[in-house]
């Protein structure tokens, strides 16, 4: 009996050993995800940062993931077709890493802020956070010297791209991302240049027939956000060089004839259609887009953009002129109280601001001598800050010797969703009986600002 018993026992020991064997063979991808079509990306972002959350961009789709105490998460991204390029949106910075289906990549931020890959994927994304980001030009340069530079850079591309041992397929695809990461170096000079030199450049026709050449289309690029970007900004830049005036709506009408008369691709075409007339909206409300929209709705099919089109466009209808403005209730420095109701019987005029704006400090001193310009008159000018840190905002106050209305949001939680307030500084309107003059109301720079409120009624 003993010598069946031991029989049996070693049967069962070599069951055990296969089944062990078997499980070490298995796709480290348990727990019901598939080798085929998912992804599983580890984040350590350690204890260096603020940011509790990270997001990631794949695909047109967002992700994001909560950091534990400890700042590490783990994302599982299911159901993908293909390999592509990713962002992600840590604290402070975006990282560019490259997923494919069934593989596996971890991404760790050291206390020095830099990051490094392990796992499946490691050797291209760490290529990827190393070479990239040392990838630049002069953009002090007068342009004819900056052509020159700019010209060097595909020929320096294609050395490197000898001397790594990267996978073919990547390979290619990155030589054509890289394209139009060059392309869009070449489309930010003027900019760039601009704000360097304190001057508004205007191109040469060489600078634009080098970028005639250089955009042309190829819908196999359409993922691509380097692509589709930079074809974002050609169109934007044509359109500031055709526009009949300086208006948005002049502008957004020249993009949108661009895109009907010249681009091919329908994904790029949607890309493009959308990206100008959503970003109309949220920068300039819903004023003059109506005659846009049958245009928006033959090129664009996606129905998560549709959606979101949708949704910002309704939101901006509440803010429409003689509407009444969403209430609020703001509280001052020695913690007092403000609500809407309480301007009533005057113009209302509202900063929107915040400490580490540099834009918005610039305005404040000008928004200070429009207020000594209407003084006595049927106006009151309130700036309120939207600091998340209330301390910041005292300090400054403080500091500053800031006088009159200077109020911070405080609890009000729902004043930046009513007021649709994604930028600042932000300047809104408001009429005396509490009803929408403009939600996006000029600066204080600007001079339409002090001669728009002079014609205001009964001022």
């Amino acid at each position: 009996m003993a010598h069946k018993v031991s029989i049996i026992n070693l049967i069962a020991l070599i069951g055990m050993l296969l089944l062990l064997t078997a499980s070490c063979k298995k796709s480290r991808f348990q727990d019901g995800l598939n080798k085929n079509t998912d992804i599983i990306l580890n984040i350590n972002m350690g204890q260096h940062g603020s940011s509790r959350s990270v997001s990631v961009f794949f695909k047109d789709s967002s992700y994001r993931v909560s950091l534990d105490s400890q700042g590490i998460a783990k994302l599982n991204i299911s159901g993908v077709s293909g390999s592509g390029y990713a962002s992600i949106y840590g604290p402070r910075e975006i990282r560019s890493t490259y997923l494919e289906p069934g593989k596996e990549l971890s991404l760790y931020r050291d206390e020095n802020g830099e990051y490094s890959f392990t796992g499946d994927m490691a050797k291209i994304n760490n290529y990827l956070n190393n070479y990239i980001p040392r990838l630049n030009v002069d953009y002090k340069m007068q342009e004819e010297k900056f052509l020159n530079q700019w010209g060097k850079l595909s020929g320096l591309l294609k050395m490197h791209f000898d001397t790594l041992s990267l996978p073919d397929n990547f390979i290619k695809i990155e030589k054509r991302r890289m394209d139009f990461i060059v392309n869009n170096m070449l489309l930010d000079y003027s900019l760039y240049y601009s704000r360097y030199h304190g001057i508004d450049h205007s191109p040469s026709d060489d600078y634009y027939n080098t970028l005639v050449e250089k955009m042309q289309e190829d819908s196999t690029l359409s993922e691509l956000f380097e692509y589709r970007q930079s074809f974002k900004k050609w169109v934007q830049m044509l359109a500031n060089r055709n526009s009949l005036d300086n208006k948005p709506i002049s502008k957004l009408r020249s993009q949108l004839t661009y895109v009907d008369d010249n681009i091919e691709g329908a994904r790029l075409a949607e890309y493009l259609t959308h990206s100008f007339i959503f970003y109309y909206v949220r920068d300039n409300g819903i004023a003059g887009i109506d005659e846009m929209l049958p245009f928006y709705n033959l090129k664009v099919e996606d129905r998560s953009k549709i959606s979101e089109f949708q949704k910002m466009y309704n939101e901006y209808s509440k803010l429409e002129k003689g509407n009444p403005a969403p209430d609020f209730k703001f509280t001052s420095i020695d913690g007092n109280s403000f609500q809407l109701s309480d301007f009533y019987g005057k113009y209302l005029y509202i900063d929107v601001w915040a400490t580490w704006c540099v834009p918005c400090l610039k305005e404040y001193p000008v928004l200070k001598k429009l207020e000594e310009q209407f003084e006595g008159r049927k106006i009151n000018f309130v700036s309120v800050s939207i600091d998340e840190n209330m301390n910041d905002w005292r300090e400054k106050v403080e500091k500053e010797n800031m006088k009159g209305f200077v109020l911070h949001i405080g609890n009000d939680t729902t004043f930046r969703k009513n007021y649709m307030i994604d930028l600042i500084p932000r300047f809104i309107l408001i009429d005396p009986q509490g009803n929408i003059i403009d939600s996006k109301m000029t600066r204080p720079s600007n001079l339409k600002t002090s001669q728009s409120l002079s014609k205001l009624p009964g001022i």
